[in-house]
């Protein structure tokens, strides 16, 4: 338009350059939609609506429209077209409908017509129109709808056939009953076992027992193996009369025909077919056990396991022997674990009460050759399995008595096993087979040769060799790790000096202690315990130089950027760790305390830490004071009087400086915040007026609260209560007692505060009117009366609200103007603002908004209109807004 933009857009043709026609632009229908959304069209439009609409669901969608709208007549016509073009429920919502409408005689006339045209395939769709008669009370439409139904519904769905026969029973019509159940026999759907046995126990509640032999035959022969819904229809039809040979036959299916599955499936099956065995049909079943134990995958040993246990539980043993054997050859023996528990559950197999000697001998011989396979191929890495997993494959033989193979996977992986897991070498040694002999040897001397990159495999290693009594190995491999072991870590390096002490390598604890004094990573440490327990490993090994140092190491070079471990790491170097002095042994224990370095952190500390994290720096201060120099906890007190960020938690410093006695920092400290704290953050200026008023300091809160209550920006909570509006630093100043100030401030809001949100301008009124502003609050509602712009219904509730609380004389004329001009598309809000309206008392307000309800939601208008309105559209309305004229169902075309 303009050069600016098309109201239509091309639509282009099959071929390349040919355009079939012109659709309306996006904008262009948006607009329009924006525009005619309350429109409800000329009478013209409808009646060719009416008179052309012909598609179901143009036909469906324009009938509910027409219901919205009120426009009854329009909506009887849509919904009897939508009944005689076959549309489903088109029938029910023309008697729900005419029931609602007008004065409800023509519903029976209706109701006649509605059955003898009503679709009768939708076998749900005729059992809520069975329902809706019921209710309606006719119960002779019932019988004729029910004897039209029954020959014609639709009855491959066995689920809403259901449907429709519980409905045709509970409305009495016995004959269409057993009809329906004998078609719904002979032609539903069997394909689902589930379904089928749903309908079946539906026939049963209705009565229609004779009917469920055929439908059971049929789903006997016909259904789909889904396990569980073949073992329901077993459990309740094996000793149904006259269905034998069709059970029988749904016996044998799932024997020859159904997929050989995981344990779960296996299981439900052949407890489907146990159900049968008291008749003496065993054959079915033993096909089936024999088709597990011999085509079951066996490559899972998790599987495998379970299925061994279902046989073993409902199937004959022998099967289990024969399943075994298989996975015995052919089972994943990547998952140590799992083959540890496979090999568990097989010697089970054949020692169990119930395994007869077939099934015993059976599972022996699987369990050898399982065991051989494990003994020469299992993976000696974990492979990212649950670590030990080597371990617990020897565990799990010498469990079962296979010595044999355990001896030798003991011996292979102590030749051949990876040393890179950090317990490995503990656990082999652990084991019975490597007490002694050549193996453990040569894991001993491929343990001493190894040089791990991990810290904590070199740990492990040095406690596995001394726990097994190699001490002459574990000095070896000592002297290795003193040198080549990465001393980064410091809580490792404490592990391994506590070892090299007890194995008495204090020549290698030496040179470990030297490396770890210049090498020790500083960075992150989270836990200075475990630092400070370095230092006591050290000096139990007479390390006592080398302590020194990297005590003055951690004083000049400790991080600073986190003050809480700064402060905890203080303290821990200038106390007595008590848990060491074992008082109850008589004997008396050296315990050393780094007071030197404890002092120098604390004076660096004092001087150099950030003051950004205010609760940090308060520790730290608390810990100076507990065991740091005098010095150091008043460096720092002064260092937060005067730099301390004044909008990051200020109100912790004066907390920290009341509790120490600190008077006069906390004066020094207040005067600052009183002069330059900024005015931008409501929420601190009101956390800091507390703080301030519960310690005590009268002058500086008087002086911070004149300050703010001239000086701070207005600002409205949107949409409800928010820390940074004015509404709570006004309850902040009359909480603290701030008369003054309170005065100033409401003043200010009186006058000068914005008028939008007016959710927020309703919280600024009951604040003022709360806080005993009642001047203020009345000026405020003035203010809001004459200026304020009241286009959303969800403020203009809120402050008529207000109001109504506070009895403002501008309550009349602002109701007045809310009814004129708030937005009224949403009709929830439109409904609680007339509600707020009635409950203000202003009439005039009520009718005006009422009247532009009436235009955009004319049903809420009628429900809210007085008796005579809602009497004067008894029957609807005309597309103009008039009352429509009385009309009866004989008069609808």
């Amino acid at each position: 338009m303009h050069g600016a933009a098309s109201p239509l857009v091309p639509v282009a043709g099959e071929d390349m350059g040919v355009i079939e026609g012109y659709r309306p632009a996006d904008y262009l229908l948006q607009v329009a939609a924006q525009r005619r959304v309350a429109e409800i069209g000329p009478r013209q439009l409808w009646d060719a609506l009416v008179e052309h609409a012909t598609d179901p669901g143009d036909l469906d969608r324009l009938a509910t429209t027409a219901r919205i709208q009120c426009l009854d007549r329009f909506a009887a016509i849509l919904l009897k077209r939508a009944v005689l073009l076959g549309v489903p429920d088109a029938g029910t919502s023309l008697l729900s409908h005419l029931s609602r409408t007008g004065d409800g005689r023509g519903v029976d006339d209706a109701a006649t017509w509605v059955v003898r045209h009503v679709a009768v395939r939708d076998p749900r769709a005729v059992a809520e129109l069975m329902e809706s008669l019921g209710r309606h009370g006719s119960g002779r439409h019932q019988t004729e709808l029910a004897e039209r139904a029954w020959p014609h519904v639709l009855v491959d769905d066995p689920e809403a056939v259901g449907v429709l026969l519980r409905a045709l029973d509970d409305a009495g019509q016995r004959a269409a009953v057993m009809s329906l159940a004998a078609r719904a026999a002979e032609e539903t759907s069997v394909a689902d076992p589930d379904a089928v046995f749903h309908l079946w126990e539906t026939m049963g509640e209705v009565g229609a027992v004779a009917t469920r032999v055929t439908l059971i035959a049929r789903a006997c022969r016909e259904c789909a193996l889904k396990p569980f819904g073949v073992r329901r229809l077993l459990e309740h039809v094996s000793f149904q009369d006259g269905v034998r040979d069709a059970r029988d036959g749904l016996v044998d299916r799932p024997a020859n025909q159904a997929p050989v599955g995981g344990p779960v499936e296996a299981r439900q099956l052949m407890q489907a077919q146990l159900v049968s065995l008291d008749d003496g049909v065993r054959d079915a079943y033993d096909v089936l056990v024999d088709r597990l134990a011999n085509q079951a995958p066996v490559s899972d040993p998790v599987e495998v396991r379970h299925l061994v246990q279902v046989l073993l539980e409902v199937g004959p043993s022998e099967a289990a022997g024969v399943l075994a054997g298989r996975a015995a050859t052919e089972v994943s023996l990547d998952d140590p674990v799992a083959v540890a528990e496979l090999i568990e559950t097989i010697a089970g197999a054949g020692a169990g009460a119930g395994a007869g000697a077939g099934a015993g001998a059976g599972a022996g011989a699987a369990l050898a050759h399982l065991a051989d396979r494990v003994a020469r191929r299992a993976p000696l890495d974990d492979r990212g399995v649950i670590p030990g997993g080597v371990v617990q494959l020897i565990s799990a033989l010498e469990r079962v008595g296979a010595t044999g193979a355990a001896r030798a996977l003991a011996e292979r992986a102590a030749r051949d096993a990876p040393l890179t897991s950090p317990y490995l070498v503990g656990e082999l040694l652990a084991t019975a087979y490597l007490r002694s002999g050549e193996a453990r040897t040569i894991l001993i001397d491929r343990t001493t040769a190894n040089t791990p990159t991990d810290p904590w495999v070199w740990y492990w290693h040095l406690s596995a060799l001394h726990k097994a009594g190699a001490d002459a190995a574990a000095r070896r491999l000592a002297d290795r790790a003193a040198d080549r072991m990465p001393a980064q870590d410091f809580n490792a390096v404490t592990n391994v000096l506590t070892v090299l002490r007890d194995i008495g390598a204090d020549g290698a604890a030496a040179r470990l202690a030297r490396r770890a004094t210049r090498d020790i990573s500083l960075v992150p440490v989270n836990q200075p315990e475990e630092l400070v327990a370095l230092l006591r490993a050290m000096d139990d090994g007479d390390h006592k130089a080398d302590c020194d140092l990297l005590a003055d190491r951690i004083a000049r070079e400790f991080p600073l950027d986190n003050p809480y471990l700064v402060g905890r790491l203080v303290y821990l170097l200038a106390t007595p760790d008590f848990k060491r002095l074992e008082p109850w042994r008589r004997v008396a224990r050296r315990v050393r305390v780094y007071g030197n370095a404890a002092q120098a952190l604390a004076l660096r500390a004092a001087r150099e830490v950030p003051l950004v994290d205010i609760n940090g720096v308060v520790e730290l201060l608390r810990a100076l004071k507990k065991a740091g120099p005098e010095a150091a906890a008043t460096a720092l007190t002064d260092r937060v009087v005067r730099e301390a960020p004044i909008r990051n938690g200020p109100e912790r410093c004066l907390e920290y400086l009341h509790e120490a006695g600190d008077t006069r920092g906390a004066h020094r400290l207040t005067d600052r915040l009183a002069r330059d704290t900024p005015l931008g953050t409501v929420d601190d200026a009101c956390a800091l007026l507390r703080t301030m008023a519960r310690i005590g300091l009268d002058d500086a809160t008087e002086k911070l609260a004149t300050r703010v209550a001239r000086e701070a920006p207005i600002v409205l909570a949107t949409p409800r209560y928010s820390p940074q509006s004015t509404d709570n630093l006004l309850d902040t100043l009359h909480e603290i007692g701030a008369e003054g100030p309170v005065q100033v401030l409401a003043d200010r809001i009186a006058d000068h505060a914005p008028l939008d949100p007016l959710a927020g301008v309703a919280r600024l009124l009951l604040v003022l009117d709360q806080a005993g502003c009642h001047e203020q609050a009345q000026r405020l509602a003035e203010r809001v009366g004459h200026d304020a712009v009241r286009t959303d219904p969800d403020g203009t509730s809120d402050l008529l609200l207000a109001l109504i609380d506070m009895d403002a004389a501008s309550l009349p004329g602002l109701a007045m103007r809310a009814a004129r001009d708030v937005c009224v598309e949403d009709a929830t809000k439109s409904f609680w603002l007339y509600a707020r309206l009635r409950e203000a008392g202003v009439r005039s307000a009520q009718d005006l908004l009422l009247s532009r309800i009436a235009r955009r939601h004319f049903g809420m208008y009628l429900k809210l209109a007085p008796p005579d309105q809602q009497e004067r559209f008894r029957f609807g309305r005309e597309p103009d807004n008039t009352p429509s004229a009385p009309w009866h169902w004989t008069d609808l075309p």
